[in-house]
């Protein structure tokens, strides 16, 4: 059986707008799991057309943390919050 330090759940966090590359980045340094579904699009600028990937959930961002974590997380720049209902936030039932 896990203690309870060692559990850890999924949460969705609000990120800055546009910065969900540099949160992934930036929590994935400090060694926290951290999942940015992706899509490829092909945008046509005057020029050209180019294939970019693009966040699957603007402005979001999916963390796999124990609960005392949630304040490294929130003290990032790009973190805005986490997603919440009735003031907790939301954990995410992991699909096996």
């Amino acid at each position: 059986m896990e203690s309870v330090e060692q559990v850890q759940d999924w949460y969705v966090a609000y990120t800055q707008p546009r910065a969900e590359k540099k949160a992934d980045l930036k929590l994935r340094s400090l060694g926290i799991e951290a999942y940015l579904p992706t899509r490829k699009v092909k945008r046509q600028w005057k020029d050209r057309i180019k294939v970019i990937e693009e966040p699957l959930f603007p402005s979001y961002i999916f963390v796999k943390i124990p609960p005392a974590a949630q304040y490294i997380v929130c003290n990032q720049r790009e973190i805005v919050l986490f997603v919440t209902f009735g003031a907790k936030p939301v954990i995410l039932e992991e699909l096996v």
